[in-house]
């Protein structure tokens, strides 16, 4: 039970967090501390992307980058990450790409700065055309095909069946 497991690890904790009194956090930086948690996370990764659109490249948003590596070694799909540091494009994505390379984005979650990455991924010739995500909140992007390791309805049912949540609490999580 992959809820159980964030639950456990602190990965996924629930509560009262930040300025807007969001009702759970996910560390799912965290998720490279638990070698076994992480293998599940990259198998049922490569399992969601058996099928999608044909991509010669990975790229990873910066919160992304241990899982986006071990999904990579398993498809033998070269990865491009970002360092995070709000460069230049050209300076923040690194790996191996040019103009016309089809791709998908691995993120933790969708971030606010999305529209921003995709751009920036753009201007050096990425072309994302899928994203996966590792915990999906329900966020859409337009013109982008979206999969999802894991979505936060199915982790609040998984977390109800095992008693761990009150039927109220989950209420507030979706």
């Amino acid at each position: 039970m992959i809820a159980k497991q964030l639950l456990e690890t602190g990965i996924l904790q629930l509560g009262l967090f930040g300025e807007e009194q969001a009702p759970y956090r996910l560390r799912l930086e965290m998720l490279s501390a638990y070698p076994q948690l992480l293998q599940t996370i990259v198998y049922r990764g490569v399992q969601s992307l058996v099928g999608v659109s044909y991509f010669d490249r990975l790229v990873a948003h910066t919160d992304a980058i241990p899982v986006a590596t071990a999904i990579s070694l398993q498809l033998g799909t070269s990865l491009v990450y970002s360092r995070g540091h709000g460069e230049a494009p050209v300076h923040d994505l690194v790996g191996a790409y040019d103009v016309g390379h089809p791709a998908c984005l691995i993120v933790n979650t969708i971030p606010p700065d999305i529209h921003t990455f995709l751009t920036n991924a753009q201007q050096v010739g990425l072309e994302i055309h899928n994203i996966l995500e590792i915990v999906s909140t329900g966020i859409n992007i337009e013109g982008i095909n979206q999969y999802s390791i894991v979505t936060m309805t199915a982790l609040v049912h998984e977390l109800q069946q095992a008693n761990l949540i009150t039927e109220h609490f989950a209420s507030h999580l979706k």
